[in-house]
């Protein structure tokens, strides 16, 4: 949407963000809100009253196809409708031929009025919005019905496919206004924003012609580019009629149009121009009546327009009678060059584009597809005109050209009723054989075409292919000169190829890309040796993009340059967010799209000129529907050569010998050979690349010409091989697949290999071999046999045995057991190397042996058999179906099931199943009668030479689902953590897991707790939330897989409530924090000693975490305030290993025993948060096992982690250095060492410091493996000797002592093999003491193991280091060793011994916060509730929650959210959501909760008849609703006042929210949906016809939408189109037009994926498109004729004037009507108006005025006029003055007085001294001008009623000039129209 989505994506975001709030907050209905017009276009001069849209386009409101006629005023100047709505306007009558057709709107826009209106009857008023700053109203009258309604308050937006109504005559049908059915059709242009509407939203305000005028279609193109309305139907050139075609008659005053002619320097008829020669218009034009607005320049010739055009243009436009607008030019505009009704203008038919002009009054040509130039071979015949349009729309059109005969033209001949005679010239080709002349033409752009994409600092070259035009040959001299705008560094000038007349160049230039991104040209002419310029100027554009960041692949095969007819094209897009679509474009023409990220396209290069082409990738997003801002990357390709073949790369070779894994038994070298296997191109391979690599050594041959070579000398190792190829062209293969060989060792070689069999079938086969060499020592055999049966190695080798000896004896050679080996030759290899060699290299030696056709071998059985393979462990199954599988076996020709309720069924006589089956067959089912909890199955595989059978399986059937519970748990627990225990009971095979749930205070649903619990685990903690009550069941899965099934009730509940804790003492007033701590005895079949090392960690997963309590801590080192305290009295010792935010570790002794199984809750505390923890207790020595005492020689508690070096805790420093060999792990407490001789072999271990040891007990941690021997400690040393060795051998503890250097060693063993349950794979306590003398204990886990005696006494003294783990670096273990002690006394009891017996090591926890005691109460209050729409679906709702008492509320509690229900108060769950405060609330402390109403219940079910509905609520919250906080009133925990929300329903298409369940879509028949929810999306189904276009759109959008829509193909997933929003709308519209037969997908969703909910509806519909035609509306506007300008003439009484004509009589009536009198014409200084009684006389005075009108322009329109007299100072009686019309020179008489102008009134006159101004309005002022005079009398109101007076009554006028009291008359006048 417009030129700045980004603001209007924020604009629109506000909008939709703040109606939901309205509809959620307040319920309230959200009022459409549209993006503000672009800026308005200036107007022209206001005097004209004319502004051009230049983009409202108007449809024919009719179906496709429709006939439609002319009827009516036909847009003429009408008075359409009597008062009061009468005004003048411009309409049409359309009378379609079909009646009672759909009426649609001929444009799109919002529906402001739909209803009766007046005489107009059904009426729908339609606005748009062009963008000019105005309004413009579409009016459709006479509907029989209305279909689509909308309002000023509540518009409805319409595409062009959004039927109105229904053609008819309502309004029209009784007298006086008869009428057949029509629509009457009005367009408007209104100031913005200043229609009226009356109380009954009719629009009255269009009528108000000050504020709206019609508009007035003019010639919409001219008439040869049909202008004529008649266009609006698709009929047939034959069918159209005279009668049909309508033209502007009348328009209003000015009916006459304008003319013209041509001037005298315009183009003469019959000229002929050539290459250089310009074409001159010379117009003349006038217009007598409002004036010229226009003058079109035009031309027609054959040529134009080209087919593309035409496809373009029809059916709109005749193709007959197009005509070509040259220019235009509006005259009005300043500087035009059209002005003063004249104008010249210069035209070059060989070079013009076409392109829009600007300036000087050249309007652009907007509705016309661009010219050609005429470049033609031939002469081309081209007709000239011009037309001319005034500014009331008279046309003076094209001529019907009597000048121009051209054929094809199709009006030669007519009529030129216009009298503007058409010109018609010759325009000759380009080379015409006249004087010789350079030309040049334009071809193509060869490489770099215009607007490519190129990368910044890239080489490029530039041709284009020009064509010599001229009559020249261009050669030497002749160069391509750079003339303008970027060089791109290239050279200038350059020469150019030779080229005969007629012949083609190409023309190249080398450039450079900038380096910055943008758009730059450059321009170049070609130019004669004479430096003249001649030819089109060539421009090379380009657009420098940086690669895109996300197109991470471009790649091209082959590379260029290349001559090639094909080019393989890879793109790949990576993290690209949002993805729609990506796109290859060549040459700026897009070739491929795809609506994801990867692809390969095959780019043909025929066609295609040798030279440079660019190749660009761009990828746009969901917002960029039209490629207006993709990324990009873009790759130049260089074609090179004619467009050969491509050279693809050669086919990967095979490799032929040696053969895959061959063994040199001598020599240094390997012959390799290869075999290529052809080219796809057929080209021969001309090279071979052999490749030695990964390997010990590494080799290449180079590129070879044969296919054979000879490696380097080589040492001995197992080599990696390879090979690839290369064809004649230099393309290259891919690597073959590796092969291997080996070249063994020299110095030790096998010297014998031969084959014993110990059958006749050689069923088993003893293998017999020998080495030489080495002297025979550390020798290691391997003897392999490959399963080929063919005599190769190219099967897979099978190790028989591996055994450290030089020759296999008869005792110890491996027996090859053949069964499982195929009848054939085999290739045996024996393998042996010396003790510093390993494997590769070694020594080789291979034979064949050809097994005979033997029995098969026992078939493996398959299922049902267990994990373990173990046939004794019982499978058991949950039905008496079973399905028996076993395995092929080798040369079995038959297999025989056998099924019984005792082992070795096989052998039974009358098993319950034996059913015998051909080779093929190895899966039966059986179905049994009963449920046998014991059976056995095994297979027989048999033949002609025998038969064996597999073992036999153990299985059971057992269908009885086993049983669960929960043991009972206290009512009420004051911690947080409690132990809850199960079991379960199944009578056949036995509980397998246990699966328990927990149901949380009894609110919304069961939750799993635990999942697949092993059946040996029936206990585990529960760690719950202060506050809530806890429901528990249990289930059981037994091993046949039934699953139990849960209880409906509950078997335990357990409330947490920490208000019913009692007093506790707290150890220390300065913590604040204090937790209680959990000890869990995970072994069932003893307790749990005090005393013993228990460790509590916290990390991310616990609660608290780590870094919660790394926070609490408050001492000045982080963690020294974290104490354990023993029954809130005792500190206890502690070590803390870690401390950080992620980890904190600590250690400490239980003080008290926990029972098999059970827990301690209440005897150990954890204190912290105490800014002076005081003094610290942590002794290691009273934290683990061993410690240190008065005779501890070593001590190493292995508590370091890590590292190299372990630390002594004796006090003596006897540091041990650590072997890299030997890793940290978990040991029995904390961590320990592992040692790893199964990975790393002999090697040292521990060596730590040196001591003299005549007596020992040595104590450590042992977790011994199942297998191997090893050193655990010694101290002996090469060339000062041996003291005392400790090893495990054989799994036993033995103790060699040697008593002198030279006697040997005595030795003795434990009775315990520590390599034997109980004590393999667990930690053990293992202690050994030696008296000094001959005496030896043993004690395993504190007990005594045995006491053994030595056959010698004694030990030697040598002060000799420490080894640990091996000794001597060898003989390491391959075993775990814990914390390790030697004290030099001899020990005979161990308390913590036992401890070892624990193998299931305890696990601690800490419950929640414990405060100190404090008094008084917590008081929960509501201070507020608000709602919003949540981004993810439904309501939040926020709560604002105060402790308004005096105690925390010490639970966490609930707070319930509740819809149209107030709670009675806790327990009252009607239809609510609850929420969970989760942490207790201190007093006085205010906290804010949020919580999502997603489901109401059903509230907003669709009602009856409606897809959905939008429901209104209050939405009310109680806090604390289960009653968990003791609080003395709950008054205060309901909100006050609730708030009012809106819930949204889906729409009845749901689900439909994929293509798999996309609803179908009819056509015309429109579906209302809505996006109930943040992210809804609606999939759609239609059905289309190849080749029709069709339109699919959104409309009558909620306040809240804004649609997308997605056009996919058949598979659902090809994105075909897509659009936003359709114009100013918010709506989507896509036209589309099918490529073939199918079903098509359409996905609806919202713009903004967070809204959703109410006021998120739209209708969608899908219709076959309108016609592709239109009629274009350059409008011009019926003018608005402003109020005229008033003007003022003020005259003053001319000089002489005031004659007074006085008579006096006795008698009243005849002095009155006298006909003579005394005239006193001399000047007064103040005559005197009287008419008086006076002496006995009657005195009558006359004053006549005379003003000079001659200023008055004649035929202006006075207005009204004033008389201004200044009155004396003698005013007597009761009198008026009455001013009458007359002449100078006239009677005074009463006869001739006239008509009165004015009467003044004895108030008016009241007073004397004082100016008197006499309006004369509404009078007749033909008077004013009589004779170029205005003249009048003052009459006293006496005289000219002729009521006779009784006393005096005088009035004195000044007329004096010198004193400025002269009368004058003020006019106010208007020009003539």
């Amino acid at each position: 949407m417009g030129s700045h989505p980004l603001r209007v994506r924020q604009s629109k975001l506000a909008i939709v963000i703040t109606t939901l709030l309205l509809l959620v907050a307040a319920g309230a209905i959200a009022v459409p809100m549209h993006t503000p017009p672009a800026e308005a276009k200036t107007p022209p001069d206001p005097e004209h009253g004319v502004a051009k849209p230049d983009a409202l386009v108007l449809y024919l409101p009719s179906a496709v196809g429709q006939e439609v006629q002319l009827g009516g005023y036909a847009y003429g100047e009408v008075t359409h409708i009597d008062s009061p709505y009468q005004t003048e306007y411009y309409a049409i009558d359309l009378n379609p031929v079909d009646q009672r057709e759909n009426i649609y709107p001929a444009a799109p826009g919002n529906v402001v009025y739909s209803g009766d209106w007046n005489g107009w009857g059904n009426t729908v008023v339609v606005q748009h919005n062009v963008g000019d700053g105005y309004d413009y109203y579409s009016q459709y009258s006479h509907l029989s019905s209305i279909v689509t309604y909308g309002s000023f308050d509540h518009p409805q937006t319409v595409s062009l496919y959004a039927v109105l109504g229904i053609e008819g005559d309502t309004g029209c049908s009784g007298a006086p206004y008869y009428c057949t059915p029509h629509l009457h059709f009005v367009l408007r242009r209104c100031t913005k924003d200043s229609v009226v509407w009356n109380s009954e939203g009719v629009p009255t305000g269009l009528n108000d012609s000050t504020k709206c005028q019609s508009v007035v279609p003019e010639p919409f193109v001219g008439s040869h580019v049909n202008e004529g309305l008649a266009w609006w139907n698709q009929l047939e050139p034959q069918e159209r009629t005279s009668m049909k075609v309508w033209k502007p008659i009348t328009y209003g005053s000015d009916t006459t149009a304008p003319g013209g002619s041509w001037g005298s320097t315009a183009i003469p008829s019959g000229t002929s121009v050539r290459l250089g020669q310009n074409v001159v218009f010379d117009i003349n034009y006038s217009d007598v009546g409002s004036g010229v607005g226009e003058v079109r320049l035009t031309a027609y010739y054959p040529d134009w327009p080209s087919p593309t055009d035409l496809a373009l243009l029809k059916p709109a436009l005749d193709p007959q009678q197009v005509w070509r607008i040259v220019a235009r030019c509006d005259p009005r505009l300043p500087d035009a060059d059209c002005k003063s009704e004249h104008w010249v203008f210069t035209w070059n038919p060989y070079f013009d584009f076409g392109l829009p002009r600007t300036g000087f009054g050249l309007l652009p040509v907007p509705w016309l597809p661009k010219a050609k130039p005429v470049v033609a071979g031939s002469p081309v015949e081209v007709c000239l005109s011009f037309d001319v349009f005034d500014t009331a729309g008279n046309p003076m059109y094209a001529p019907g050209g009597t000048q121009c005969g051209i054929a094809g033209l199709g009006i030669a001949g007519a009529a030129d009723v216009m009298g503007n005679e058409a010109r018609q010239i010759t325009v000759l080709p380009m080379s015409d054989g006249a004087t010789p002349a350079d030309g040049a033409d334009y071809v193509a752009d060869v490489s770099v075409p215009d607007g490519s994409i190129v990368s910044p600092g890239q080489s490029l070259t530039k041709v284009w292919r020009v064509r010599n035009t001229g009559t020249t040959t261009w050669g030497s001299g002749y160069q391509l000169a750079f003339v303008g705008g970027h060089q791109l560094g290239a050279p200038s000038p350059i020469s150019v190829p030779a080229a005969a007349p007629g012949q083609e160049a190409n023309l190249s230039i080398n450039i450079v890309a900038p380096t910055a991104a943008g758009e730059y040209m450059g321009y170049w002419r070609l130019r004669n040796p004479q430096g003249t310029y001649f030819g089109p100027t060539l421009s090379v554009r380009i657009n420098v993009q940086s690669a895109g960041s996300h197109i991470t692949a471009l790649s091209v095969d082959p590379p260029s340059p290349a001559d090639t007819s094909s080019v393989q094209i890879r793109v790949k897009i990576e993290g690209f967010p949002n993805l729609r679509a990506t796109r290859l474009l060549i040459d700026g023409a897009v070739k491929y799209e795809i609506g994801g990220p990867e692809f390969a396209y095959t780019w043909l290069t025929d066609g295609y000129a040798a030279g440079d082409h660019s190749v660009v990738v761009e990828v746009a997003d969901q917002t960029d529907t039209s490629w207006s801002h993709p990324e990009r990357r873009a790759v130049t390709y260089r074609l090179t050569g004619t467009g050969a073949a491509p050279n693809h790369r050669p086919n990967a070779p095979t490799l032929t010998s040696p053969y895959d894994w061959y063994v040199y038994y001598s020599g240094k070298t390997a012959q390799l050979c290869a075999q290529a296997n052809g080219d796809p191109d057929g080209d021969a391979i001309t090279a071979y690349y052999f490749d030695i690599y990964d390997s010990a050594q590494t080799w290449n041959s180079g590129w070879v010409g044969g296919n054979c070579v000879t490696t380097a000398a080589l040492g001995p190792y197992t080599y990696q091989w390879r090979v690839k190829v290369r064809d004649s062209r230099g393309a290259e293969s891919d690597w073959s697949a590796p092969w291997h060989f080996t070249l063994v060792n020299p110095s030790l070689s096998i010297t014998e290999l031969y084959f014993q069999p110990q059958d006749a079938d050689s069923e088993v086969v003893r293998i017999r071999a020998c080495t030489a060499g080495l002297g025979g020592v550390g020798i290691t055999m391997r003897v392999s046999v490959n399963d080929a049966n063919d005599g190769s190695a190219n099967g897979t080798w099978h190790i028989i045995k591996e055994l450290g000896v030089p020759c296999f004896t008869e005792a110890d050679a491996p027996l090859w057991r053949t069964l499982e080996f195929g009848t054939g030759t085999h290739r045996v290899r024996v393998e042996a190397h010396g003790a510093d060699a390993s494997w590769n290299g070694a020594a080789v030696r291979e034979a064949t042996y050809a097994l005979p056709h033997r029995r098969p071998p026992s078939p493996p059985l398959v299922a049902p058999v267990p994990l373990s393979q173990n046939t004794r462990d019982s499978v058991y199954l949950n039905s008496r179906t079973v399905e028996f599988r076993w395995a092929p076996s080798l040369r079995a020709t038959s297999y025989t099931l056998h099924v019984g309720t005792s082992p070795s069924p096989a052998g039974g006589a009358s098993p319950l199943l034996r059913q015998t089956f051909s080779s093929g067959v190895t899966e039966a089912t059986h179905t049994f009668s009963d449920d046998h909890p014991v059976l056995y199955w095994q297979v027989t595989a048999a033949n002609d030479k025998g038969s064996n059978t597999s073992g036999d399986q153990q299985i059971g059937i057992d269908r009885t689902p086993p049983s669960c519970s929960v043991q009972p748990l206290p009512d009420v627990s004051y911690e947080n953590v409690c132990q809850v225990v199960w079991g379960g009971t199944d009578s056949v095979s036995g509980i397998r897991s246990y699966a328990v749930q927990y149901l949380d205070s009894g609110r919304s649903d069961w939750v799993d707790w635990l999942t697949d619990v092993p059946a040996a685990k029936t206990y585990d903690l529960f760690v719950g939330q202060p506050g809530h009550t806890y429901s528990f069941r249990c289930r059981a899965t037994d091993r046949a897989n039934n699953v139990g099934t849960y209880p409906s009730a509950a078997d335990t509940s357990i409330k947490v409530d920490p208000a019913a804790r009692p007093t506790t003492p707290w150890w220390n007033t300065s913590y604040t924090g204090k937790r209680n701590i959990t000890v869990q005895n995970n072994t069932t079949s003893s307790a749990l000693p005090a005393g013993y090392p228990v460790n509590l960690r916290f990390d991310a997963g616990t609660s608290p975490t780590a870094a919660e309590l790394y926070a609490a801590s408050a001492s000045p080192t982080k963690c020294d305030d974290l104490r354990i305290v023993a029954s809130d009295t005792t500190q206890l010792h502690r070590v803390v290993k870690a401390c950080s935010p992620t980890l904190i570790d600590i250690w400490f002794r239980t003080q008290v025993a926990v029972p098999a199984g059970g827990t301690n809750a209440n005897s150990h505390q954890l204190y912290y948060g105490s800014t002076n923890p005081g003094a610290l207790l942590a002794d290691p020595n009273q934290v683990w096992y061993p410690y240190d005492e008065a005779d501890t020689q070593y001590l190493f508690l292995f508590q370091e982690g890590s590292g190299a070096t372990a630390y002594d805790s004796s006090g003596y420093g006897r540091h041990c250095s650590i072997n890299p060999t030997v890793v940290w792990t978990t040991a029995k407490f904390g961590t320990g060492l592992r040692f790893n001789r199964a990975n790393n072999g002999d090697s040292p271990s521990l060596t730590c410091g040196s001591a003299v040891l005549p007596s020992f007990t040595i104590e450590f941690w042992f977790r011994p493996d199942a297998d191997g021997d090893g050193r655990i400690a010694g101290q002996i040393k090469q060339g000062v000797g041996p003291n005392w060795l400790l090893n495990l051998f054989e799994g036993k503890l033995r103790l060699d002592v040697w008593p002198c250097t030279t006697c040997g060693s005595s030795e003795v063993r434990s009775n315990a093999n520590l390599r034997q349950a109980p004590y393999v794979g667990v930690w053990n306590h293992v202690a050994v003491s030696f008296n000094g003398g001959n005496e030896v204990r043993f004690y395993i886990n504190g007990a005594l193991d045995s006491v053994k005696v030595l056959n010698q006494t004694g030990l030697t003294q040598y002060d000799i280091p420490l080894e640990i783990g091996s000794v001597e670096g060898i003989g390491q273990l391959k075993d775990s060793l814990g914390a390790f002690r030697i004290s030099s006394g001899v020990k005979t009891s161990f308390a913590y011994g036992p401890f070892g017996a624990i193998t299931g090591e305890p696990s601690a926890v800490v419950g929640s916060v414990v405060n100190r005691p404090v008094s008084g109460t917590p008081d929960l209050q509501v201070l507020s509730l608000t709602a919003y729409p949540n981004p993810s679906g439904g309501i939040l709702a926020e709560a604002v929650l105060r402790n308004a008492g005096t105690l925390s509320t010490q639970n966490g509690f609930f707070i319930d959210l509740y819809l149209n229900h107030t709670p009675t108060g806790p327990g009252d769950y009607t239809g609510s959501v609850q929420m969970w405060v989760n942490e207790p609330i201190a007093a006085g402390k205010t906290v804010t909760v949020t919580g999502v109403v997603s489901d109401v219940g059903g509230l907003a079910q669709a009602a009856a008849g409606a897809t959905y509905s939008e429901v209104s609520g209050t939405l009310r919250v109680f806090a604390d609703s289960s009653g968990a906080v003791a609080e003395s009133s709950e008054t205060n925990n309901l909100d006050p006042l609730g708030v009012e929300v809106c819930v949204a329903s889906a729409d009845s298409f749901e689900e439909d929210d994929t293509a798999a369940t996309a609803r179908a879509l009819v056509l015309d028949e429109p579906q209302v949906h809505n996006f109930d929810g943040p992210g809804d999306g609606d999939w759609l189904r239609f059905t289309a016809q190849a080749g029709k276009a069709y339109v699919i759109e959104t409309s009558n959008l909620g306040p809240a939408t804004d649609t997308y829509l997605y056009l996919y193909g058949a598979d659902g997933t090809t994105l075909l189109a897509s659009n936003d929003d359709d114009g100013s709308t918010l709506a989507s519209r896509i036209e589309w037009t099918a490529p073939a037969d199918g079903t098509f997908y359409v996905l609806i969703k919202h713009w903004n994926p967070n809204v959703g909910g109410c006021g998120a509806g739209y209708t969608v519909g899908a219709t076959l498109q309108r016609p592709a035609f239109r009629v274009l509306l350059p409008a011009v506007l019926r003018a608005y004729t402003p109020p005229r300008p008033t003007h003022t003439l003020r005259l003053t009484s001319l000089p002489g004037d005031g004659e007074i004509g006085n008579v006096e009589c006795a008698d009243w009536q005849t002095c009155r009507t006298a006909s003579a009198g005394n005239f006193l014409l001399d000047e007064y200084p103040a005559a005197t108006v009287a008419a008086s009684a006076y002496s006995g006389l009657f005195d009558i005075k006359r004053v006549y005025l005379t003003f000079d009108a001659s200023a008055l322009p004649d035929n202006s329109d006075v207005v009204s006029a004033t008389l201004s007299l200044h009155i004396g100072s003698w005013v007597n009686g009761n009198h008026g003055i009455v001013v009458v019309p007359s002449s100078h020179g006239s009677s005074l008489w009463p006869t001739d007085f006239g008509q009165p102008l004015e009467t003044t009134t004895s108030e008016f006159l009241a007073s004397s001294d004082q100016w008197v101004h006499i309006p004369l309005v509404g009078s007749d002022a033909s008077w004013i001008g009589m004779d170029a005079y205005a003249g009048v009398i003052l009459v006293h109101s006496y005289d000219f009623s002729g009521q006779q007076p009784t006393g005096l009554n005088d009035i004195v006028v000044s007329l004096s000039e010198s004193d400025t009291f002269a009368p004058y008359l003020t006019i106010h006048y208007q020009d003539e129209r």
